[in-house]
């Protein structure tokens, strides 16, 4: 359980992410998330390979994870780099997607640019926690309808750690791959025997011109 090992893995190349995991078996989650976006190119059951050289060349499909034995689902939205609309659009997805599936959504997201960490807990379409910190610094946010704030000062990589822990959430090591007409899930060593399943999911035109409708 946990996000440790994931932590590692980013702060070993650029530790920028967004990613959204909901509490519900994969399929159910890929068919709301292409439903969503209005995705047309989805691969179930996409190879997992091992990486190779890490961080070589990130595709930009959005991988749908599954962990053995575990209920949760995982959706990487973006690795390697984040910026506001990500945040804004993992927030969202999280909220619909709870709503849609009548069950939880958490958002996770590092941004390496402010040091800043976060995420945010929905279920049912409502948001019932929300923390954003910085590493090694304070709690900014802390807003819950389920407990009191942390007595904390420094917040160390412990604290998100112990979050997703209680949740008996587990984020795995990988990330999407694309070369020579090809795609596959590219996975950490430590991860390959924990993953069970990975759709991936191309938002392609589809994406682009939700986007577009959004800035007008």
């Amino acid at each position: 359980m946990g996000i440790t090992e994931f932590l590692k893995f980013m702060y070993d190349g650029q530790p920028e992410w967004s990613l959204l995991v909901v509490k519900a078996p994969i399929d159910e989650v890929t068919d709301e998330f292409t439903d969503l976006h209005g995705a047309e190119t989805v691969l179930r059951d996409a190879p997992r390979k091992p990486i190779i050289e890490k961080y070589d060349e990130v595709a930009s499909q959005i991988a749908v994870v599954h962990v053995r034995d575990n209920p949760w689902t995982i959706v990487f939205r973006s690795l390697l780099y984040v910026d506001e609309k990500n945040i804004e659009s993992v927030n969202e997805e999280a909220k619909d997607l709870s709503a849609r599936l009548n069950t939880k959504a958490i958002t996770f997201i590092g941004d390496d640019t402010s040091g800043a960490q976060a995420y945010k807990l929905f279920e049912k379409g409502k948001l019932l926690e929300e923390a954003e910190w910085e590493v090694g610094g304070e709690l900014y946010t802390f807003k819950s309808k389920l407990r009191k704030k942390p007595a904390i000062g420094a917040v160390g990589d412990e604290f998100a750690e112990g979050f997703f822990s209680e949740q008996e959430i587990y984020i795995p090591c990988c990330y999407p791959k694309y070369e020579d007409g090809h795609s596959w899930l590219a996975v950490e060593k430590n991860s390959l025997d924990a993953i069970e399943r990975a759709d991936l999911i191309d938002l392609g035109e589809a994406d682009e011109e939700d986007e577009d409708e959004e800035s007008e």
